[in-house]
């Protein structure tokens, strides 16, 4: 009786190409969503040496398809590589089920990041697939809790760090309660606060101090330190305007008046008075604030900014047909789509009002 051969797969080279191929991409997939919500952890990387040499594997197993046309099934080489290419397939598979976990985890969550303090204390790199697919990955020693140490994949948008540098962790819950790392950033107040110790007066660690402030969302400290900047350096009116203007834009108008009010008897130029005249308004100082954006009006009278501020400065106190001009001149060298329904509400507003005014009469 002759013996049984067989092929070890139908069409060896390219059914080998398009395994490999497809086990390749989604693995590439996989670890770019690790890469992208990381979600720390001591023994997170224990699978990526494996699924490596899985991948490793799927070549060597194209290769030999190609190679040894045909074998016999009861051959124990067969047999070995059917085990091996199932075993390289669950590496495989965990691994990428583990991608879309953490992708589930990342975008079904909605809650807010909360910051977190760590330290770099290693920086290392590998390669997935006989360094077809490099990776990088830091180790954290947290602040709050310097016995835990953990590992997490750097992705293209953290910045540059080295070992022993201070960072900050944007860390969200979670939707399967995995926190994970939305973002790297340098931890500029700790930074900040190491140049200060030595040089008090440095303008780079006042600088990085408070914009290390604003990446935390501290607003207070982060007025304060603003304040003392501008003590600092009088001459430097560029950075806290910058800050104030971020301020105001929050909400935060108690705050972006304090750090302009020391520029007001040096700054005379028509932005600053708008800035100020923001600021007022926003605080329910109207009278005030209305000194300093027709001070700006005067300045450039073709500027519609002034006439904006100036406009809704009426128009939040109900007086619509003082703040009709302003806005309708806004609105003829802007065309803002808010601005013309506002308009729109005014005309309604004030004919009611004329329509009741004749009905009394």
């Amino acid at each position: 009786m002759m013996p049984r051969w067989t092929y070890l797969r139908p069409g060896p080279l390219v059914r080998g190409v398009v395994k490999h191929s497809f086990a390749l991409a989604a693995c590439l997939l996989a670890l770019s969503a690790q890469a992208m919500f990381r979600v720390p952890s001591r023994f997170l990387f224990l699978l990526i040496p494996y699924v490596s040499a899985a991948l490793a594997f799927l070549s060597v197993v194209m290769l030999v398809n190609h190679l040894m046309r045909e074998v016999r099934r009861d051959d124990p080489a067969s047999t070995m590589i059917r085990i091996a290419e199932q075993i390289s397939g669950v590496y495989i598979r965990l691994f990428v089920l583990y991608g879309l976990v953490l992708f589930a985890n990342a975008a079904l969550d909605h809650t807010a990041a909360e910051p977190r303090e760590a330290d770099v204390v290693e920086i290392a790199g590998d390669s997935l697939d006989f360094g077809r697919l490099p990776f990088r990955w830091i180790a954290l020693r947290s602040v709050e809790d310097p016995t835990r140490v953990e590992r997490v994949l750097l992705s293209p948008a953290d910045p540059p760090l080295w070992v022993g540098e201070p960072v900050l962790l944007d860390v969200r819950p979670g939707f399967f309660r995995l926190p994970w790392i939305a973002r790297i950033s340098l931890d500029d107040v700790r930074q900040g606060q190491a140049i200060l110790e030595r040089n008090p007066t440095s303008a780079e660690g006042w600088k990085m101090l408070i914009k290390g402030y604003a990446l935390r969302n501290n607003v207070p400290d982060g007025t304060n330190a603003t304040v003392e900047y501008a003590r600092l350096y009088p001459a430097d009116d560029y950075w806290p305007e910058v800050i104030a203007l971020g301020l105001g834009m929050a909400g935060h108008c108690s705050e972006m008046y304090r750090i302009l009010e020391p520029f007001i008897g040096r700054r005379t130029d028509y932005e600053f008075h708008v800035y100020v005249g923001h600021a007022l308004a926003c605080l329910k100082r109207r009278p005030e604030a209305l000194i300093f954006l027709e001070k700006a009006k005067a300045l450039e009278p073709n500027n519609w900014w002034a006439d904006y501020e100036i406009g809704y400065l009426y128009f939040d106190a109900q007086q619509f047909e003082l703040a009709r001009p302003f806005l309708a001149r806004v609105q003829n060298l802007r065309r803002i789509d808010s601005v013309a329904r506002d308009l729109d509400t005014i005309e309604k507003i004030v004919t009611l009002k004329r329509a009741r005014e004749s009905a009394k009469r």
